[in-house]
């Protein structure tokens, strides 16, 4: 077993599948409950380091992954034994934060933020493969159409999503989550018109740098 406290970008920087067992539950988080405070924190991280200020760490728990022995040739592999919601909703938020770069024309950013969901492994042969996480059976199609789409919008037409001008939440956790951080990353980044570039690069280094987990890593002989 390792134990230690990983990055975002150290946890996600490397091809390898986080897998959802079946027994897990679904994705749950909701924007009331997780995801307004989990983005406040990264806010508040990167508003600190465009001002220049001493900038502490943010952890966000732990995790408890299972290694697997792997056929060759296969992505390596964790089991996610527990912390799939942070796992999850770290994913969402970086694919959300891909599209808003490309829409940007952030080509650089999008494909270091695409470096953080996907791997790149030549030999992959199989879609799942390149997704880091997947999740349990409930959640696949709609993380799939997440990561698939280019926009809300189209994750909802995907998934046949309804909105009203009344209710902007669909009540499909992991898309709602995906609106959410989008709607979120675009404000942010265009409340100064002229400095994007530089709001953008400090946004993705406090998400990938600033943002950490604590990992224990059981190996293939350990309970």
């Amino acid at each position: 077993m390792d134990a230690g406290t990983l990055s975002v970008g150290k946890i996600f920087g490397q091809d390898r599948r986080y897998v959802v067992p079946l027994f897990q539950r679904p994705y749950v988080w909701t924007r009331e409950d997780q995801l307004e405070a989990l983005w406040e924190d990264v806010r508040t991280v990167a508003e600190r380091l465009l001002s220049g200020q001493a900038t502490r760490p943010h952890f966000l728990g732990a995790v408890v992954l299972d290694q697997q022995r792997n056929p060759t040739g296969r992505v390596e592999t964790r089991l996610v034994i527990d912390g799939q919601q942070r796992l999850t909703t770290i994913q969402i938020l970086l694919e959300a934060f891909a599209d808003v770069a490309r829409d940007a024309g952030l080509e650089r950013l999008h494909l270091a933020l695409v470096r953080l969901t996907r791997n790149e492994d030549p030999l992959i042969d199989d879609v799942e493969e390149g997704f880091k996480v997947w999740p349990t059976n409930l959640d696949r199609d709609v993380f799939r159409a997440v990561m698939e789409a280019k926009s809300p919008d189209e994750v909802r037409a995907r998934l046949q999503l309804r909105i009203t001008r009344k209710r902007k939440e669909t009540g499909v956790p992991i898309a709602d989550a995906f609106t959410f951080f989008h709607d979120a990353v675009t404000e942010w980044l265009g409340a100064d018109k002229t400095g994007i570039d530089g709001r953008s690069d400090t946004l993705y280094k406090s998400i990938k740098d600033y943002l950490r987990l604590v990992v224990i890593d059981l190996g293939v002989e350990d309970d």
